[in-house]
This record gives structure tokens, sequence and C-alpha cells, in this order.
């Protein structure tokens, strides 16, 4: 009989997360749209202040992100069941790209 080497297989069990990992990274997504809703709350009256807008117009921009919240999670829900998460996530990553760079050099893409 030949001799054979038994490599210890890389399993799928084996190379997963944490049950207590998952949990803990579950309860921070999910508690991110309450606490950015809270946060932005306080600043709509600097907001209307800042921008000159009325409260109704400021108003709108709290819709917006509610909508922005619920209209992602139809986009990126199927096609990171689709396509798997980390793609997903790499092609979301790089989509902020160039808008953390306007920022950073905001005098450059004044108009």
């Amino acid at each position: 009989m030949p001799p054979t080497s038994r490599a210890p297989a890389k399993t799928a069990a084996a190379s997963a997360m944490s049950p207590g990992l998952i949990v803990l990274l579950l309860s921070l997504l999910l508690g991110l749209q309450p606490v950015t809703t809270d946060l932005y709350l306080p600043a709509l009256p600097a907001l209307t202040e800042g921008f000159g807008a009325s409260m109704a117009q400021a108003q709108l921009t709290l819709t917006a992100l509610l909508l922005a919240f619920g209209l992602s999670q139809l986009v990126w829900g199927p096609l990171s069941d689709r396509f798997g998460r980390r793609p997903v996530l790499l092609w979301g990553h790089g989509g902020l790209r160039p808008p953390r760079w306007a920022a950073r050099w905001p005098r450059r893409w004044t108009c």
C-alpha cells in the first residue's frame, strides 16, 4: 500500500466565524440605522440655520436617509445573495473612494 499523506483539510466549519462574533457583528449592523437617526435628529436645527433652509426641507433629508437605508438593503441584499458578500463589499468600498477623495481636497472641487 503506497504511503498517503493526510494533510488536514480546511473545512468550512474550521474557517467560519465563531457564533459570538457573528452575533456581535449582526447586532452592530442592526443598531446602525437607529444610532444614525438619533445622531441626525439633534442636528436638524443647525442644518436649517447653516444652510438657510426651512425645517420642512431639513426633514426631507431625514426622509432621504431612511429611504437610502431601505433601498440599499433591497439592492445590496440580492446582489450579495447572487455574488457573495466579499465581492459586493469590495465594490461598495471601492465606490466610496471617490467621495472620500473629494472630501479630502474640497478646494479642488469647488465651482
